[in-house]
């Protein structure tokens, strides 16, 4: 499987995890599956830097569709 991650998303992720170096970075990526075996990422939603339950999830994930 490939997985390709766009500028946009990847620069998101980078410069949230640069900006959190001390706490964990939970969040959802966004993209389709282009071809069989091969998954493009599009976008990146951070969501916590805490401990995670499952009512948050699905608060957090609700919100992202």
């Amino acid at each position: 499987m490939s997985i390709i991650i766009e500028d946009k998303a990847y620069a998101k992720i980078m410069m949230h995890i640069m900006k959190h170096t001390t706490k964990d970075s939970i969040g959802v990526l966004i993209g389709t599956e282009e071809e069989e075996n091969k998954i493009k990422v599009s976008d990146a939603i951070p969501l916590f830097h805490e401990r995670l339950f499952a009512p948050q999830l699905e608060i957090a994930l609700k919100f992202v569709k």
